[in-house]
This record gives C-alpha cells, structure tokens and sequence, in this order.
C-alpha cells in the first residue's frame, strides 16, 4: 500500500491472497488516489464511531427518562454531578451555576475535589425552578417568591403535639400547683433557720 497524504490506496500486484480484485482507483482530486475498497473502509470507521457515538448519547439519555406523562424520573442515587443534572434536566450547566447564585434553596455542597453534588432533593428543586421559569412564566423574582412561599406551606409543624386539654383542665392545674406552693412556703417560714 501506498500513502497519498494520509489515505491508504492498493497498488497493483501488492493485494493479500484473501482478497479479491482491486477496484479501480478514483481520482478524488490533483493529489491524492483513493480507491473504492478505501472508501469503504472509510465508511465502515465513520459507521462504527457513529454507532459507538449513540450507544454513549443513549446512555447518558437513559439517565434522563421520562414517564407518560412528561415528568423526568430521577434515578435512585445519593449524589449527582452538574452534567448529571444538567443531561437529567436538559439544562446547560451554565443555567445550573446561575440559578445557584439566584436561588437560595439551591446551593449544592461541593466534593474534596471542588465537585458539585447535587442530591435528589436539589435536582427536584432544579426542575421545579425550571417548571416555573419556563412553562409558567416566572420571573426569576417571581420564581424565588413562589418558591418561599411553598416552602412556607410544607414546613412541619412542630415535634411535640398541641395540648389538647380544655381550660377547665388547666384551671384545676394551676389550682393544685398554687396550693403546692403554698404548703411549701408554710414550710419555709416554720423551719429553724440553721438547717
């Protein structure tokens, strides 16, 4: 074989035993001779990176599936890097450094090696701020302030319950505690002042 700036065409008379006739050479421009048999090796490298290329796109899409209804399903792990989000949301990263300095609910922990890590509950929020942005309409004000205000409304209540007792109940309380103290003031000003 000889090579013509980079591509590889047969000479006659030099072919493996294997193989068969060699198809004619095509004059592809003043310098270079390509022949078929290279075209299609050619085509064969370019078919083969372009499936490998869509197996990897395929993957980094089966990240981002969605069920019937539209809604993105995020896969169950601890932590996500900011391409991981970014593919899940289809948000550019640069969207995703952005809304962290508008949004306060957003401020992903970086790694030791200065990694975003986003966990499930961030990239709920990413997909939140981007429902309002850009399907209703928000401003990114707007956004922030509607987001305040849900927060709001899911907060828990408190761990200890209410009392449930009536008043009644608790005038007959304070009743019992004022006549325990009572006693004990009795019996401070009877005791012997030494002891």
């Amino acid at each position: 074989m000889s090579k013509h700036h980079g591509l590889h065409t047969r000479r006659a008379g030099r072919l493996p035993a294997n193989s068969a006739t060699p198809d004619p050479p095509l004059q592809c421009s003043r310098f270079a001779l390509i022949s078929i048999d290279a075209l299609k090796r050619l085509d064969l490298l370019y078919s083969t990176a372009a499936l490998v290329r869509g197996t990897m796109q395929k993957s980094a899409k089966s990240t981002a599936r969605k069920n019937g209804s539209g809604e993105v399903i995020i896969p169950d792990k601890l932590y996500f890097r900011i391409g991981e989000v970014s593919r899940l949301c289809r948000l550019p990263s640069y969207v995703l450094r952005f809304w962290e300095t508008e949004f306060p609910q957003l401020k992903p922990p970086k790694s030791s090696t200065g990694q975003r890590t986003y966990r499930r509950a961030d990239v709920e929020n990413v997909l939140r701020i981007k429902r309002l942005l850009y399907e209703e309409g928000f401003t990114i004000a707007g956004a922030r302030a509607q987001l305040r205000i849900e927060a709001r409304r899911k907060q828990s209540p408190l761990p200890f319950a209410a009392p449930s007792a009536d008043v009644a109940e608790l005038k007959q309380l304070r009743q019992g505690l004022r006549e325990v103290l009572g006693i004990l003031a009795a019996r401070r000003q009877t005791a012997p002042r030494g002891q």
